[in-house]
């Protein structure tokens, strides 16, 4: 393993994560925040025999509904990256489940991310009300 991440070091940073088979057997979720707000979550899900659920490698996504202590759990990330100043702009946090079957930060996504707006045309005005009322 060692070997291999030295070999990616040269084209750039490596991320590492251990695997968690309730990825591949239930999915993740992902929770959006728009202007410091949770507005919808997405679950989403690999496709048989496959642990990743991005859609290029047939992953599938869907709106979900996401339990309140999920959603503070995502919300107090949020809250530690804007550490008590600005509010962030957007951001995606993607939950897993550990072996017990409790929620984990996966990952925070600040840079890029999909915020799945086509699957929450609400979210997307959200979004661009905020960036509007931080342009005047």
């Amino acid at each position: 393993v060692r070997e291999h991440i030295e070999s990616l070091l040269p084209l750039g940073e490596v991320m590492i994560q251990p695997f968690l088979k309730s990825v591949a057997e239930v999915g993740e979720t992902s929770a959006i925040f728009v202007g410091g707000h949770f507005t919808h979550a997405v679950h989403k899900v690999a496709m048989e025999g496959e642990f990743r659920v991005q859609a290029e490698f047939g992953g599938t996504y869907s709106l979900t509904d996401l339990h309140a202590h999920s959603i503070g759990i995502a919300e107090a990330s949020t809250d530690a990256l804007s550490d008590g100043h600005d509010t962030l702009a957007y951001a995606r946090v993607d939950l897993v489940l550990d072996d017990e079957g409790a929620p984990l930060v996966g990952e925070v996504e600040l840079v890029e991310p999909d915020l799945f707006f086509s699957l929450s045309p609400d979210a997307a005005r959200k979004m661009a009300g905020y960036i509007s009322a931080h342009l005047r």
